[in-house]
């Protein structure tokens, strides 16, 4: 097990991540969590320290966690998606065995922005290409306005003359 020392640092370690990070027991109970873990779950340190992985919101986690032996340890991306106070979360997770298999280091990335982000751009590259595709519309419908109206003038000029002369009693 680790010493004191070595967890305090652990410890300091996982609340200066950015991340959210966890560390579990291979039976999965919960050793450590860092504040971004609390103010997803909306719980204190005292109240998760020592409960059940499974008691979270990580679905997809605790099936790999769960499966990690029949999948022979493999080190996977483990993608969540999840509501907490009706907002949808998405966290890309990566997991790490420590202190000699005894433990795993779970590390998880907030994607929501990342998502909130990306569904934005989307939504104003398709209003951005409808705008030109409708520019191109009208330059088009102009440019063929103009090919048409141009011979129109000229025979409505014709016509106009030869009324006048057939009018003026003298032919064209």
């Amino acid at each position: 097990d680790l010493q004191k020392k070595e967890w305090h640092d652990l410890d300091s370690f996982m609340d200066f991540l950015p991340v959210l990070s966890l560390w579990v027991t291979n039976d999965l109970k919960i050793q450590s969590v860092n504040e971004n873990v609390l103010s997803l779950i909306r719980k204190t340190k005292t109240e998760v320290i020592g409960t059940d992985l499974g008691d979270y919101p990580f679905t997809n986690l605790m099936l790999y966690l769960k499966n990690r032996d029949s999948l022979g340890k493999r080190e996977l991306v483990i993608i969540d998606t999840f509501e907490v106070l009706k907002n949808k979360k998405t966290l890309r997770f990566y997991v790490k065995e420590i202190n000699l298999g005894k433990s795993l280091m779970v590390i998880g990335v907030d994607l929501s922005g990342d998502i909130a982000k990306n569904k934005a751009n989307e939504e104003a590259r398709a209003y951005y290409e409808d705008k030109a595709r409708t520019m191109f519309i009208d330059q088009i419908a102009t440019g063929v306005a103009h090919e048409i109206n141009n011979p129109l003038s000229i025979i409505s000029g014709f016509l106009s003359q030869m009324k006048k002369g057939i009018e003026g009693g003298r032919g064209v």
